[in-house]
């Protein structure tokens, strides 16, 4: 049989049903919180035997549930002489339709309880409460978090890491456009490359740096890179944060080329009016830049 949808109905010549939507998730969004929405259904204590769960969003069983406003849960009575474990979860009931913020009291000899994974029932988890013996109230130190988040399924992700130490080279001379470079003998360049269907996002840092910067100069920091066209930094890569002990202080004036091997550096210069002394010592830069799978196109 083959599927499509959705169409506006015209004397009812298009019916769905909830399972039509429903297997829209299917392949793109896994169960679980989904990041980023109000507090993300993070729970916390409230008065007395009761928690609260916060605003936000999840998918359970290919269903989802969005609270838009803290929901309060009465949690049962403690027991008398044991710790219980309590399992706060998200709740999708196929039977009666409904999905819901449940609680599901633990046995007397401190198990915690499993989600429910059925044909007619689903939970996610989203906190473990650890109860003591006659406690009458929730508190903060009795709430973990087991919240699961929503990701998107059918990403072929990897994550790639290099590290390379002297490998960073500063500058304040020039000859004309040509920098003079010298190697930091104790510098370290760290490469974290994350893929998602071709795409590369590329975190670049350069670390241990530990040069002074006196106020009306221009630096070069160049971070020699491992072989590869991967890890060769381009012109349209960037500063995203300079570590030291003059933040703010330092103004960031964009990449070049250095012609003698054609490695991209990044110039630096200091406020001339810069209040924490005549020299500012830099001890990082932090660079990102994304590869783009060459099959892709971008349009604006």
């Amino acid at each position: 049989m083959v599927k499509y949808g959705f169409f506006d109905s015209k004397e009812g010549d298009r019916v769905y049903s909830a399972e039509d939507l429903a297997c829209m998730y299917d392949g793109l969004v896994s169960d679980g919180v989904i990041r980023g929405l109000g507090a993300q259904l993070e729970v916390t204590a409230c008065d007395k035997m009761q928690v609260l769960i916060g605003t936000g969003k999840a998918i359970v069983g290919r269903k989802w549930i969005w609270n838009t406003e803290q929901l309060a849960l009465t949690i049962p009575p403690a027991n008398e002489s044991s710790v219980r474990l309590d399992l706060i979860v998200a709740r999708a009931d196929f039977v009666n339709r409904k999905v819901s913020f449940e609680v599901v009291k633990g046995d007397d000899i401190g198990s915690l309880p499993k989600p429910v994974d059925t044909s007619t029932i689903k939970e996610i988890p989203l906190a473990m409460l650890s109860i003591p013996a006659a406690a009458t109230k929730i508190k903060t130190e009795n709430i973990h978090d087991y919240r699961k988040f929503a990701t998107i399924t059918n990403l072929q992700n990897s994550v790639t890491e290099y590290e390379s130490k002297g490998a960073v080279f500063a500058s304040q001379e020039a000859e004309g456009d040509t920098p003079k470079f010298y190697q930091v003998p104790d510098s370290k360049v760290t490469v974290r490359v994350l893929e998602l269907n071709g795409n590369k996002l590329v975190d670049v840092t350069a670390q241990n740096i530990d040069i002074w910067m006196e106020k009306g100069k221009a630096y070069e920091i160049k971070p020699l890179m491992p072989s590869g066209e991967l890890y060769q930094i381009p012109r349209f890569a960037t500063v995203v944060h300079i570590y030291g002990n003059g933040d703010g202080q330092v103004n960031y004036i964009g990449p070049a080329v250095d012609n003698s091997d054609n490695r991209t550096y990044f110039g630096l210069i200091t406020h001339e009016g810069s209040t924490t002394g005549n020299k500012i010592r830099l001890s990082a830069l932090k660079i990102s830049y994304m590869l783009l799978n060459k099959e892709q196109k971008l349009t604006y």
